[in-house]
């Protein structure tokens, strides 16, 4: 990734983990080149950082500001680095050793809804 975002020169992983990376949220894109409730891949989100080249909402470490694209990145390099899947690297390494057996990282394209599933909707986030 480091090659293919490499424009984001000053972001460490550090900035993505405390989100204070500056990276503009996927979701504006997607939505200039989606229509309705297609899926869009992590490998499609990073092609289209690369083409469109959005520019930092702050300068890395400067502020805080909570970032979907941070965890989506974040997901991209544990899998890159083990050699697995997101899913079966937390697995692996943190849900079975602390015994997590009923806990499993869930997206639109997994295979098989937990049973015990939680469902979040906001109609109006503010109080």
């Amino acid at each position: 990734m480091h090659s293919e975002l490499d424009f984001y020169e000053r972001v460490t992983i550090r900035n993505l983990l405390h989100h204070t990376s500056g990276i503009p949220d996927y979701m504006r894109m997607v939505m200039k080149y989606r229509k309705g409730e297609e899926l869009f891949t992590i490998s499609e989100m990073i092609n289209l950082y690369k083409k469109e080249r959005p520019k930092l909402n702050f300068k890395p470490s400067e502020k805080f500001e909570y970032s979907n694209t941070g965890y989506v990145l974040l997901s991209e390099i544990v899998a890159r680095v083990s050699n697995q899947t997101f899913s079966e690297f937390m697995w692996e390494n943190i849900f079975s050793v602390l015994g997590m057996k009923d806990t499993q990282v869930f997206n639109l394209i997994s295979e098989g809804a937990p049973s015990n599933r939680v469902y979040v909707f906001l109609a109006n986030a503010t109080p």
